[in-house]
């Protein structure tokens, strides 16, 4: 019974630990998503000019 205990205290920080690496990854993947688009428009801008 304290093995399970344990292991359900755990768990929950493991869970939100994972959470908060994918958070992390998903606002990285968009920060770049978001200067490569704003290259993009620079350098549209840049041609229209």
């Amino acid at each position: 019974m304290y093995d399970r205990r344990r292991k359900s205290k755990i768990l929950p920080i493991l869970f939100l630990f994972l959470q908060i690496i994918a958070f992390l990854v998903v606002s990285y993947l968009l920060y770049l998503l978001l200067i490569e688009m704003g290259v993009s428009t620079t350098l549209v801008f840049v041609d229209i000019f």
